[in-house]
């Protein structure tokens, strides 16, 4: 919905060259300041710390307009990824 909660599926290699599209992708729902955003990662292979950065700018735009974000279902190389760049403390990582 407009200003409801928005599920944003992330497959395969998240590594540099999926990094633009993504960004692409994520550039007009951030600035629909959605206030909650859910980034299904259940199907994502592997995070590239490229990936990572643009995730944290993205939650950073959210955060200035009261939004927020979460992690849901990483597979176990991907979540120690997230919390080796401890981004586990700057949003939610849902099992």
């Amino acid at each position: 919905g407009e200003h409801g909660t928005n599920i944003v599926t992330l497959r395969g290699d998240g590594g540099v060259p999926n990094v633009d599209v993504l960004a692409h992708a994520l550039r007009p729902l951030a600035g629909r300041h959605p206030k909650l955003v859910i980034f299904d990662l259940a199907e994502l292979t592997f995070i590239s710390s490229m990936l990572m950065s643009e995730l944290v700018g993205f939650h950073r735009g959210l955060a200035q307009h009261g939004g927020t974000m979460k992690a849901l279902a990483p597979q176990e190389s991907v979540r120690r990824a997230l919390q080796y760049a401890r981004l586990d403390l700057v949003f939610d990582i849902d099992a």
